[in-house]
């Protein structure tokens, strides 16, 4: 598994203890993805001008539709109101935290419940990763997001992500 992209463990049942990010041996293979032709409706929720425009760029550079919130209180909204097929979320954010935005999301009725949700941060304590899944995040990757660890993200969970909203 790449470095950069955390699958927290540590199941409820499970005898493991929660593993922290993996070192990678080498770096990420530069080469693009190949995506499914659907085109996503993503939810960036960033409080940090700058990484709202990288992901929002990263994504649209992809052919996905992209939506900003700055905290996680206007993530819950957006993602209760339906349409959004995955939500990548900031850990620390004012307002309401990525966190806690993300129980509230799992607590929803409907579909909007279930959507895939990705962790972004640069703070990779055990105990944070674990925090994310417990949260409900499928995952959680490093910031500064990069092209590469998005496409490798989104091409892994091409088969099972199915988009929500409408095609453009």
């Amino acid at each position: 598994m790449p470095g950069w992209l955390v699958e927290p463990v540590g199941k409820p049942g499970a005898e493991q203890a929660p593993a922290g990010p993996v070192v990678p041996a080498s770096a990420p293979p530069q080469t693009s993805a190949v995506l499914p032709s659907a085109v996503w409706h993503v939810l960036v929720a960033e409080d940090h001008g700058l990484s709202r425009q990288v992901a929002g760029v990263l994504l649209q550079s992809m052919g996905h539709r992209v939506s900003f919130a700055v905290n996680g209180a206007e993530a819950l909204a957006s993602v209760a109101g339906g349409g959004i097929d995955l939500v990548l979320m900031d850990i620390h954010m004012p307002v309401m935290d990525g966190l806690t935005s993300a129980q509230h999301i799992r607590a929803l009725p409907g579909p909007q419940a279930q959507v895939p949700m990705v962790a972004l941060t640069s703070d990779f304590r055990d105990d944070l990763v674990h925090r994310a899944w417990q949260a409900g995040m499928s995952v959680v990757l490093s910031k500064p997001l990069q092209k590469c660890q998005l496409e490798a993200f989104l091409s892994t969970m091409a088969e099972g992500l199915k988009p929500l909203s409408a095609p453009l």
